[in-house]
């Protein structure tokens, strides 16, 4: 599923029980919880159909929990694929609202109102994250784990919000280290690019 929000990564832990051990009933899931997970298995298979009617079921999903933010997040994703971009705003808004220090909310939410047409509003999304970013890199130390990977968010987030010299200054940054491959060679394939090919790489566009 393409979607111009930054990637999350998931983890599924698999956890055996010992011979010995009583054997176990599987435990049944929440009901939004399956709903979340049926939907996924639907968008998967990456048709218009099949992602409007995932998103009818992430809807069912919030509606019986409003603070599940995995299936926000991918409610997000389909109604980005099926260009739903007011009410990809409002989900952007639901994650906000549950990850307030998370800056991508603000940036993806800024991206989202500008495809509305509200630049004044994309603005304050962008000013928001920004400020977020800073706030962070700046507190973080160099030798942190995630260091280079927030900063590359930065620094494209920066293009993103029109800021293309400051982001190319952060890049480079990235660019230099030697701590971490993979936020290196994310930088230098989008060092030097412009706002709109930055969006359409983002977008699957490229």
């Amino acid at each position: 599923m393409k979607t111009f929000a930054f990637p999350l990564l998931f983890l599924l832990l698999l956890v055996s029980a010992c011979d010995s051990e009583p054997e176990k009933q599987p435990q049944q899931k929440p009901p939004a919880v399956a709903l979340n997970d049926s939907a996924t298995k639907i968008s998967a298979r990456g048709d218009s159909l099949s992602y409007a009617y995932a998103d009818m079921l992430y809807d069912e999903a919030v509606s019986l929990d409003s603070n599940y933010y995995i299936a926000y997040w991918n409610k997000l994703a389909c109604e980005t694929e099926l260009h739903f971009y007011a009410k990809a705003l409002a989900t952007a808004r639901e994650l906000i609202r549950l990850r307030p220090g998370n800056p991508d909310h603000r940036i993806t939410a800024g991206m989202l109102a500008q495809h509305t047409g509200d630049t004044a509003l994309a603005e304050k999304y962008y000013d928001e994250g920004i400020a977020l970013f800073r706030s962070i890199t700046d507190t973080s130390p160099v030798t942190s784990r995630k260091y280079y990977s927030m900063m590359t968010m930065y620094g494209l987030s920066l293009i993103v919000a029109y800021h293309t010299s400051e982001g190319d200054s952060v890049l480079a940054k990235v660019i230099a280290n030697r701590q971490d491959t993979l936020s290196r060679n994310l930088a230098r394939k989008f060092y030097g690019k412009s706002r709109d090919e930055l969006i359409a790489a983002m977008e699957g566009k490229q």
